[in-house]
């Protein structure tokens, strides 16, 4: 019931009435964001732990590299991952690699 709650709000918040004001609608953190708070209303306990955040300065390089939250949609329950350049590149190689020998 809360993930159709859920995506029927996302999807409210896409509809040309708010989207000229906010690009919010499926934001790339909404649902996962949704999720986490239905679990620590129904199963309360610490999740930062769990969560493996990262510093404010790290998540600003990323802010910066990638851009808003409200550029890339999600319409799942999973996290869109946001990994570091250095990262992004090993990624891009082992693609690379793996294309290359295929």
């Amino acid at each position: 019931m809360m993930m159709q709650t859920a995506i029927a709000f996302e999807n409210w918040q896409s509809m040309p009435f708010f989207s000229w004001y906010t690009d919010s609608g499926f934001s790339g953190e909404d649902l996962v964001s949704d999720l986490l708070g239905f679990y620590k209303a129904i199963i309360p306990e610490n999740y930062w732990p769990k969560l493996r955040a990262v510093s404010k300065e790290a998540a600003l390089r990323r802010w910066d590299y990638y851009g808003p939250t409200g550029n890339y949609k999600n319409r799942g329950f999973r996290p869109l991952l946001s990994p570091t350049r250095k990262i992004k590149q090993h990624l891009t190689i082992l693609i690379k690699l793996t294309y290359q020998t295929s």
